[in-house]
């Protein structure tokens, strides 16, 4: 008797793609903006006490908790989304502007990180930090309430299009 496999749930892929629906996607992104939340009110927190011998390796973990979100972004959301929404143009373009205005904070935030990733602090880094910290928290935190309110909405399985 030969065994018959079973049929595997059907698998919802992205139009001209090999990404997958995660239904898990939007939880584990979500749960990257609790967990870089709770980072940077640590770094605030680092500035405010004036620690800051210990703000660059905060912000070292940082950096790479944030460029893992942005890859798993790019990838799963990102280009699954562009493949998704090729035959509805006005939620294409809205995602298509998210992603160049995430990539420009994403960059604008590099820069910030590398110029305070550093051993040796002057005293116009200490005094400048806090200030340019907190413009940096202000666009994360509108960002996020940006994803979370408009973009992952979007997210669905192909049938759903």
């Amino acid at each position: 008797m030969t065994a018959v496999p079973e049929k595997s749930a059907p698998k919802h892929v992205a139009p001209n793609t090999n990404i997958s629906y995660d239904p898990e996607l939007v939880a584990k992104l979500e749960a990257d903006h609790k967990r870089l939340l709770m980072m940077f009110t640590a770094i605030t927190k680092m500035a405010e006490k004036e620690e800051f011998h210990k703000i660059p390796k905060a912000l070292n973990t940082f950096r790479r908790t944030l460029n893992a979100h942005l890859l798993l972004e790019n990838v799963k959301l990102y280009i699954y989304l562009k493949n998704c929404l090729a035959s509805d143009p006005a939620s294409l373009e809205l995602m298509t502007g998210m992603q160049v205005e995430m990539q420009a904070i994403a960059r604008a935030v590099a820069k910030f990180l590398k110029k305070y990733i550093t051993l040796s602090w002057t005293p116009e880094m200490k005094r400048d930090f806090a200030k340019e910290l907190a413009r940096v928290g202000s666009i994360l935190v509108d960002r996020i309430d940006s994803e979370e309110e408009t973009l992952y909405s979007l997210y669905m399985t192909p049938d759903n299009f």
